[in-house]
């Protein structure tokens, strides 16, 4: 009879298949609580890997999903619509870099995200026109943009992150350039343009913005919270 405590067991070894890291706009860091991740085409769930993301492990036969959906729960962050598409099948699995195997989604802020102090960025809600009681512009895709040069359009700079109205109207985007492109603060005051796409349409409409540096501006005026950005003031960006 053998003794169990002499007996040498070879540890389940688990091959990790995919994963996807679910990155914070304003911080950066990897989002790991209070979403929920899925793959479609794998039986299992993924587990949360001690670096923060989400791993689905290598199952029987050649499993590979087919698309990745998140759901962001209760999160500050906007929906993320549709699925993501998982990163191509490498050739050879076993010698593939992790990076080959990983999808990476930047969340976008929504308009309940708590903003730290020091970050640039506008509030406000967007109406067909200035009469507070005419219609919210729902569904818009809506941005910053910066430049040295302003009304040179060549010099323009689109911010990557990209928020959408509320069904209010509601909206929240900052700015986080690199350093090197920061735009030029004079008097404490930056020079952004508000680009907004309504739905429907293929051309974005822009309205240039004096904003307070490292702060979050209420806009149009922030010295009326009921006020509301007239969508009609913009101007026709040319196809």
């Amino acid at each position: 009879m053998s003794d169990p405590a002499s007996t040498v067991t070879t540890p389940l070894r688990r091959v990790g298949l995919v994963g996807i890291e679910l990155i914070d706009p304003v911080t950066l860091t990897r989002v790991t609580q209070g979403v929920r991740v899925s793959a479609q085409g794998l039986a299992n769930p993924p587990v949360l890997s001690y670096s923060g993301c989400f791993v689905w492990f290598k199952e029987d036969g050649d499993s590979w999903p087919e698309s990745i959906s998140v759901d962001v729960g209760k999160l500050p962050y906007e929906p993320v619509a549709g699925t993501i598409a998982p990163p191509a099948r490498p050739v050879d699995l076993d010698d593939a870099p992790v990076s080959a195997r990983l999808a990476r989604v930047t969340l976008c802020p929504s308009v309940a995200y708590p903003f730290p102090d020091g970050v640039l960025g506008l509030r406000g809600r967007l109406h067909e026109t200035a009469d507070r009681a005419s219609p919210p512009v729902a569904g818009a895709r809506i941005w910053l943009r910066w430049g040295s040069a302003p009304d040179d359009a060549s010099g323009r700079i689109d911010s990557p992150v990209r928020s959408t109205t509320t069904e209010s109207g509601a909206f929240a985007v900052f700015l986080r350039p690199p350093v090197a492109l920061m735009p030029e603060a004079a008097n404490g005051r930056v020079s952004l343009q508000l680009a907004v796409l309504p739905a429907g349409e293929t051309m974005p409409r822009t309205k240039q913005i004096e904003a307070m540096d490292g702060a979050m501006n209420v806009v149009p005026d922030p010295s009326d919270l009921a006020a509301v950005f007239p969508l009609d003031e913009m101007a026709q960006e040319p196809s």
